[in-house]
């Protein structure tokens, strides 16, 4: 068949292995390593295409979209070798689906040479080897926050140390010193998924905090209340008055006279009181002091996964038109969503940073909106969280580690995944394909794909929007980020194909599998890789005791409403998609 991999017409012969699409060019001499052949994740694949060669005039082309918006199409010279690669290709899609993870091609990459070498033992340190499955140390991160030293109001738990008490936690856990274990195991009680209110940032200025949380379960009269949940949140945000040595930000007016905490509740209002039905919903406020709630009106993951289809849906004709309708982008709310998003991740670093203050955040289960808000307001906040470690560790801190569930998100078990359409011929038969196709999608998906969401990719996008207007903050490049894009749904890396850290645990991931971070970091010394560098990067503008009229003290302040389409993940230049 022939191929479009490097934008025109290339001949070669495809092959399919158990987790690649591999097409080998013709045109490259063997003996040669310049780019001979392209390798196609399954896992990566989000459309394929088979249009009839009527509508085309090319002999039966399938054309293949991935979801880091590469577009491939493959003309087979007859009808037989097309319906081959078709058959074979949604076979073995639907085969990989069903295969659990450990069917997933970073359990067939050989990872270590012994078990031994496994998690905690230093692998490869004294063969001068980094290790990117120990770039997050929960211990000392949050030292270096200046837990136990600026602020000994805080305290792990290992309560969780077996995974019983919130299977979907980290196993360890930051609470406030003076809450109990026993506390804490009424209160868990109260908490959708029994993901409890936990600490995931104190503030370098002045110690307030970011805590995040599921949503309570008050019962279906909205009344239930627990007493030790409050205790809990009070003892949160009563925390740097406890043996707590801050430092104040250096403004002319001096904020958090009066504390300004919030429980902040991400999803839209109506959306909250209609978990009443399952027992759940929002915080009564009569039971908690010294706070206020705000709702962000942020929508679930039902209305996201939408909205990029959508997004997808406008690439793809503007493929077949020549033209991209800018109309039909704005129709799919995607920049909208990305500003209710920031317009939440302002008002909590506002109240950390300028008011002193505390944040709870939570959605429904605490796992996805949740870890989107708990995450940004960091990389404001903290000029850490903008070096590439930093960025390394926020991820694997709020998004790995407090159970995103990347697995079923991404779809690595979702039959449905890959859609497959069959475009209308002449012919009965793929008349029939056709009727097929839509009826499946009006019965519904499956209850895997309703699962699936670019919750992690949104996250990623609201990085760049913020590194798109602070370009000289990050040490990283845009490049990172759309890396990261594809190693969310590529399957070669076990950092994202689970849903917690138990899971990761019970398949020994660390030791079987590889981490991305090991893709990011140069194995050798540890250093980001050159390609992913930012040579604007000044670390100089972050430093807090900085004398300049634009000095901002390392936290930036971004604006919600200056969003712009990720043209280099798109593919698109920025004058087609932006204007």
């Amino acid at each position: 068949p022939d191929s479009s991999p490097l934008g025109h017409p290339t001949p070669g012969s495809l092959h399919l292995t158990a987790h690649h699409l591999v097409f080998k060019r013709d045109d490259v001499d063997a003996s040669t390593d310049s780019g001979d052949e392209v390798w196609i994740p399954l896992t990566l694949l989000h459309s394929v295409t088979r249009t009839p060669p009527s509508l085309t005039g090319e002999p039966t082309p399938l054309v293949l979209r991935t979801r880091d918006y590469l577009t491939y199409e493959l003309s087979f010279a007859s009808i037989a070798d097309a319906d081959l690669a078709w058959d074979t290709l949604k076979a073995q899609c639907g085969t990989l689906s069903s295969g659990g993870l450990e069917a997933r091609y970073a359990f067939a990459q050989p990872r270590r040479t012994a078990k031994g070498e496994g998690e905690g033992d230093g692998a490869g340190k004294g063969k001068g080897r980094a290790d990117g499955w120990e770039v997050y140390d929960v211990e000392k991160e949050f030292a270096r926050m200046g837990m136990g030293t600026r602020s000994k109001a805080w305290r792990f738990t290992n309560v969780n140390a077996d995974f019983q008490f919130c299977p979907s936690y980290p196993a360890k856990i930051v609470v406030p010193a003076k809450i109990s274990d026993t506390t804490l195991s009424y209160a868990v009680k109260y908490r959708s998924k029994s993901r409890i209110p936990g600490l995931v940032y104190l503030h370098w200025a002045n110690l307030g905090s970011i805590t995040r949380s599921s949503q309570p379960m008050v019962g279906i009269t909205q009344n239930a209340r627990s007493i030790q949940d409050e205790k809990l949140i009070e003892a949160i945000f009563t925390s740097h008055s406890q043996h707590s040595h801050a430092l104040q930000p250096m403004h002319q007016i001096v904020y958090g006279a009066t504390p300004s905490n919030i429980i902040i509740d991400a999803r839209p209002t109506k959306n909250a009181y209609a978990n009443s039905v399952k027992g759940a919903g929002t915080e009564n406020m009569l039971y908690y002091r010294n706070c206020k709630k705000e709702y962000l009106g942020i929508d679930n993951i039902h209305v996201m996964r939408s909205s990029l289809n959508g997004v997808f849906d406008a690439l793809a004709d503007a493929e077949s038109t020549g033209t991209l309708d800018r109309a039909a982008l704005r129709r799919t709310n995607w920049l909208s969503h990305l500003t209710n998003i920031l317009d939440g991740v302002l008002i909590v670093v506002r109240t950390v940073h300028l008011f002193n203050s505390h944040v709870l955040v939570h959605c429904s289960d605490g796992w996805d909106r949740t870890s989107q808000l708990s995450a940004l307001p960091q990389l404001c906040l903290d000029p850490y969280f903008r070096t590439a470690r930093g960025f390394a560790v926020l991820i694997e801190k709020d998004w790995v580690s407090y159970g995103h569930r990347f697995a079923d998100r991404s779809g690595h078990l979702c039959n449905d995944r890959v859609d497959f359409v069959h475009k209308l011929g002449t012919d009965a038969s793929t008349q029939q394909a056709f009727l097929a196709s839509v009826t499946r999608q009006f019965a519904g998906s499956s209850h895997a794909f309703k699962e699936t969401c670019p919750v992690f990719q949104q996250f990623l996008d609201c990085v760049y929007q913020v590194q798109r207007q602070f370009p000289t903050r990050f040490e990283f490049n845009e490049r990172l980020l759309r890396h990261l894009v594809r190693e969310t749904y590529g399957d070669a890396q076990g950092t994202f194909l689970f849903n917690s850290e138990r899971e990761r645990a019970e398949l020994d991931a660390r030791s079987r599998t590889a981490s991305v971070w090991d893709t990011v970091f140069d194995p050798a010394t540890g250093t980001l890789k050159p390609e992913f560098r930012n040579p604007a990067y000044d670390p100089a503008l972050d430093d807090p005791h900085r004398k300049s009229p634009d000095a901002d003290q390392g936290v930036v302040l971004v604006d919600a409403h200056d969003v712009r389409w990720w043209h280099e993940l798109f593919g698109r230049d920025d004058d087609e998609m932006n204007g």
